[in-house]
């Protein structure tokens, strides 16, 4: 794949791509938590099960293993159960456009070392994201 850093590459993966590409070549990558921003459009709300099988298809380019996305999926379960059996199908898809294998490999890194290396806090932390964005959810829909 040609590197190209002024456009996304023609392949899912979304903004994902760009921050493991960095990180794999050993750039910082900042998260600012302070700065304030907004969608143009209800961003949760509109998710189908189209764009939840093609997240599916984006964590098997990137070269997400099939423990993460288990509990990914399971996690999600909780909230989008119909979500979760799309974004299984995606991943499980005979889709074959992948990513370099550099960022595949560092992906997979990164998930074995983070699963390894699971805590509370960390599941604790993820599941009160996750119930933080479903309400923003359920309050936007009923606005």
């Amino acid at each position: 794949m040609e590197e190209n850093w002024f456009f996304y590459p023609v392949n899912y993966g979304f903004e994902s791509y760009l921050l493991f590409k960095a990180r794999s070549m050993n750039y910082d990558v900042v998260l600012f938590d302070d700065i304030i921003t907004s969608t143009q459009r209800k961003t949760a709300l509109s998710y189908n099960s189209k764009l939840y099988y093609n997240y599916g298809q984006a964590l098997k380019a990137l070269g997400y293993t099939v423990p993460y996305t288990l509990f990914k999926a399971g996690l999600l379960f909780f909230t989008k159960p119909l979500g979760a059996v799309y974004l299984l199908s995606g991943f499980f898809s005979n889709y074959d456009q992948y990513y370099e294998t550099e960022i595949r490999e560092f992906v997979k890194k990164q998930q074995n070392h983070k699963l390894r290396h699971l805590n509370y806090d960390d599941v604790k932390r993820f599941i009160t994201s996750m119930h933080y964005t479903t309400n923003l959810s359920y309050k936007q829909q009923n606005s």
